[in-house]
């Protein structure tokens, strides 16, 4: 089956480098893209509410790529690419600049934008494989995003779970891990302590950490007996970085009651042994 057209939006003023880009693209065989373009902030903004209605008919749908010119007659430099990547939403941008803007390129690329192309210096190769690779890696970029929302809302609602960054700062923590630490919260109070979350983050995560291993760590509080806890780390992404995911079980009154049957047991035996004797 054919792969449907490339939607792409081209948002440039200047109608010599429009008629460049447009030409590679009317040498590429077969109808893999579909063009529009606009001169305008305004218009590109319009365009990207509406979307395009595709050749063969049926609803609108969203464009797959916009090529964005900075200096349009609107708007100018980074506020032109703000107010694009805003509406855009999941779609990649690819930044036409000049030689002297390349700077500013390269910051939006810290912002959201995928790539950018120098007016100029690009041909027909370049520019198809900026878009092909810039359109797979916002697909990446969002997938990776939405897995994270999703390990989100999952761990929010688990027990006792920090995520941990590579420097072991903790970067998230849920109620549970709040309660557990005793940071800010009086387990009895009433009423809702949600609000309260977070006094665990930015601060230093005390015990070592490795992928794939199950630990038992002491916690002790100031005026507080020492808790004993099961910890579970593993390896994950955490807003496109990698991080520990780790999950912490309170097993205190197990080893209490674990130390109290030993005892026990050690009674028990003993008693054997007087008997016998």
């Amino acid at each position: 089956m054919q792969a449907r057209p490339l939607n792409v939006l081209i948002i440039e003023d200047n109608p010599m480098d429009f008629c460049f880009v447009e030409e590679i693209f009317n040498k590429v065989e077969g109808k893999q893209y579909e063009l529009v373009s606009t001169e305008t902030l305004s218009g590109g903004l319009e365009y990207l509410a509406e979307g395009i209605e595709p050749k063969a008919g049926g609803p609108k749908v969203d464009f797959d790529i916009v090529l964005l010119d900075l200096n349009l007659p609107d708007s100018e430099g980074r506020d032109t690419f703000l107010a694009i990547n805003k509406k855009a939403e999941r779609i990649p941008i690819v930044i036409f600049t000049s030689i002297d803007d390349e700077d500013l390129a390269i910051k939006l690329l810290r912002e959201g934008a995928q790539d950018y192309l120098i007016k100029g210096t690009f041909k027909k190769n370049n520019l198809l494989r900026t878009i092909r690779y810039a359109c797979e890696r916002a697909k990446l970029r969002w997938a990776l995003r939405d897995n994270e929302a999703q390990l989100y809302r999952l761990i929010k609602n688990m027990g006792s779970t920090l995520v941990v960054d590579k420097n072991g700062i903790i970067v998230f923590s849920n109620l549970a891990a709040e309660v557990f630490f005793n940071r800010g919260f009086d387990t009895s109070a009433e009423g809702d302590q949600s609000a309260r979350i977070g006094s665990l983050i930015n601060t230093k995560f005390e015990h070592p950490l490795e992928d794939g291993c199950t630990n038992e760590i002491e916690v002790t509080f100031e005026g507080e007996d020492t808790r004993t806890a099961e910890m579970c780390t593993a390896l994950i992404e955490w807003k496109e970085e990698q991080a520990y995911l780790v999950a912490i079980h309170d097993i205190t009154i197990h080893k209490m009651i674990e130390a109290e049957l030993k005892e026990k047991i050690k009674e028990l035996e003993q008693t054997i042994e007087e008997l016998k004797g």
